[in-house]
């Protein structure tokens, strides 16, 4: 067994979890928009010598990064990051209270404080909303983040390198004008912060994370990407 870090705890010690959904036709698309979609090229049952699947969608669609290149383009794509960058060994999760249509703000943050550690590079924000991505409003009114947010937290935790919702996004789609500007407050800066969008929380109630793992589909020069993400504990 080999040490990951500096606190000891080794991987084979560890349960996981999947806070990612499995990716296809059953997503939700932000705006009601195109699913994925998904054809058999090859069949077995039809003569074929093998099984091979074909499929179409969006890169932003199911459980994904925004990479800064979605809201600058001059920004980083998902190429330019290191392997050991989307390892996290110091994950903060805070549960908030917020109605659905709502937007998340500085003082709802603030107000979580005391559990967010001071160190953390990945922090998680568990609204609830992942009990209702099988219903219409998780897409057409659903949660998202208010302005400021994003320079709140790049100056209250210096490390933090990325936020993850359980929301379908940072931005709500019946606020997209201040979803659009608070994009740019998260990605387009000199520290970006990457975000990840819906995230099955709800899979990790009550865990507390020990390192995560958020592995993005690596697509050449894409602004963002389908991810698989697991939580050891």
């Amino acid at each position: 067994m080999n040490r990951v870090n500096e606190e000891n705890f080794f991987f084979p010690s560890l349960k996981w979890k999947y806070v990612s959904y499995f990716w296809g036709p059953s997503a939700p698309a932000y705006g009601g928009g195109k699913k994925v979609e998904i054809k058999k090229e090859r069949d077995i049952c039809c003569g074929d010598s093998s099984n091979s699947l074909t499929f179409t969608a969006g890169n932003h669609i199911g459980t994904h990064f925004d990479f800064p290149l979605h809201f600058d383009k001059n920004g980083k794509n998902v190429l330019d990051y290191e392997a050991s960058f989307f390892i996290h060994y110091k994950i903060s999760v805070i549960k908030l209270d917020i109605n659905s249509g709502n937007l998340i703000s500085v003082s709802d943050i603030s107000k979580k404080e005391e559990e967010i550690d001071k160190e953390t590079t990945l922090l998680l924000i568990d609204t609830g909303s992942s009990l209702n991505r099988d219903e219409e409003k998780y897409w057409k009114n659903g949660i998202g983040v208010n302005l400021d947010v994003a320079n709140y937290l790049r100056e209250k935790y210096s490390n933090l390198t990325t936020i993850g919702l359980d929301t379908i996004s940072l931005s709500a789609f019946q606020n997209r004008d201040i979803g659009r500007l608070v994009h740019k407050e998260f990605l387009c800066h000199d520290k970006p912060i990457l975000i990840i969008e819906d995230l099955n929380l709800n899979a990790i109630n009550n865990i507390k994370p020990k390192v995560v793992i958020a592995l993005p589909l690596r697509i050449e020069n894409a602004d963002g990407a389908p991810a698989t993400i697991i939580v050891g504990y």
